[in-house]
């Protein structure tokens, strides 16, 4: 059931509120013991205390380690969020924080930083998102679309770039129809 691969980036998701973390990964056929076996993952919930001390007491070289951080938003404090921001920032890792406030789903790119609904990082293709993240070189802001679009993450980006070509780049008419032919590549 799960993957085993070469690892390259590691991952650290911290999450305080246990029966929902388990609830979710259930709904997508995943246990939080399965999470424990991939390589470059480290879930922490039950000692998740323990960095949030590293944050209180600014000891984030205990973070080094770790390319991407995925962390409860709210089991912290704001003064530790900004802590975690800036460490993440300066030190060029990636950070996604996941909360149940509305409107969460938004990507800073300047900073690097990802807000997202613990419903939509816990969807099916949260899997497929950390496979390809944990066992390539791939930024974060390449990876990304892999949990939010899944296997098929690619065919967003071709939609995109068509509707750009269409309505705000007056692309000749054979630049339109090659990006069709790739969409409809992707969709057999």
């Amino acid at each position: 059931m799960f993957f085993k691969y070469q690892c390259m980036n590691s991952i650290l998701i911290v999450e305080n509120r246990i029966p929902r973390l388990e609830k979710l990964l259930k709904l997508i056929g995943l246990t939080e013991e399965g999470l424990g076996e991939i390589e470059g993952l480290e879930l922490v919930t039950v000692e998740y205390q323990k960095f949030v001390n590293i944050l209180i007491e600014k000891k984030k070289k205990a973070l080094d380690k770790y390319d991407l951080i995925i962390w409860h938003k709210s089991s912290i404090k704001a003064q530790e969020q900004r802590t975690l921001r800036e460490y993440c920032s300066k030190s060029e890792k990636g950070l996604i924080f996941f909360s149940g406030e509305p409107d969460s789903e938004r990507y800073d790119f300047e900073k690097r930083i990802y807000h997202t609904t613990p419903k939509a990082l816990f969807s099916t293709n949260f899997e497929t998102f950390i496979k390809n993240f944990i066992s390539s070189q791939n930024h974060l802001l390449i990876a990304l679309p892999k949990i939010v679009y899944g296997e098929m993450y690619d065919l967003s980006d071709l939609l995109i770039k068509r509707q750009k070509a269409l309505y705000l780049d007056n692309k000749e008419f054979s630049e339109i129809e090659d990006l069709n032919v790739e969409i409809s590549e992707k969709l057999v």
